[in-house]
């Protein structure tokens, strides 16, 4: 919700190439009240603990494990332009690129349900398996159906997508966008 402010805010405030400070001043200010926000909303339902260096490194260490995980999915996708870089033409790396974003936000549309059944099965895993197992195979069906969905979505108004978001110039988008609408479904 910070961004949709700071997005709208940033209409009215700025007018030439001058005013480009004012995007980083909306942008940090935005991201300030909403972090402030969060904490606050944090301590109103959960007590004020004092800070340890020796709790902070242990909690770094349980979560290391996940922490790889996302970094190697993070380094893996986005290295795909830069190394495409190296070997291929600047108009290709657009190509590919402009394909990539689209099918990025595409992606996100599955984000949402594994975020909001993953603390659910866990804590259902330890206490009763049957029901964690019925809620781990109902996520799976959901993400699969939007999976289909969107990637059929994807694949169907690939030419139009294209031709409004990435605009005159990247028609070769198109087939790689197409392929890449199987993503949505093959991602977890």
């Amino acid at each position: 919700m910070g961004g949709v402010a700071a997005a709208a805010a940033i209409f009215p405030l700025v007018h030439s190439p001058a005013d480009a400070w004012v995007v980083l001043a909306v942008r940090a200010i935005s991201s300030c009240c909403v972090a402030l926000t969060a904490i606050a909303l944090t301590y109103r339902n959960t007590p004020f603990i004092a800070l340890s260096l020796k709790a902070g490194w242990r909690a770094l260490l349980s979560g290391r494990s996940l922490f790889l995980f996302k970094s190697a999915v993070s380094l893996y996708t986005t290295a795909n332009v830069l190394l495409l870089g190296v070997l291929a033409s600047p108009s290709v790396v657009g190509w590919f690129a402009g394909a990539e974003k689209l099918s990025k936000v595409a992606l996100g549309a599955t984000g949402p349900i594994s975020q909001a059944f993953y603390p659910r099965i866990a804590n259902l895993a330890p206490i009763n398996h049957r029901e964690a197992s019925r809620a781990l195979w109902s996520s799976a069906k959901l993400m699969i159906a939007i999976g289909l969905i969107v990637g059929t979505s994807m694949f169907i108004a690939a030419p139009l997508a294209v031709r409004i978001l990435l605009g005159h110039g990247f028609e070769r988008s198109i087939p790689v966008l197409r392929l890449m609408a199987r993503c949505p479904l093959l991602s977890p």
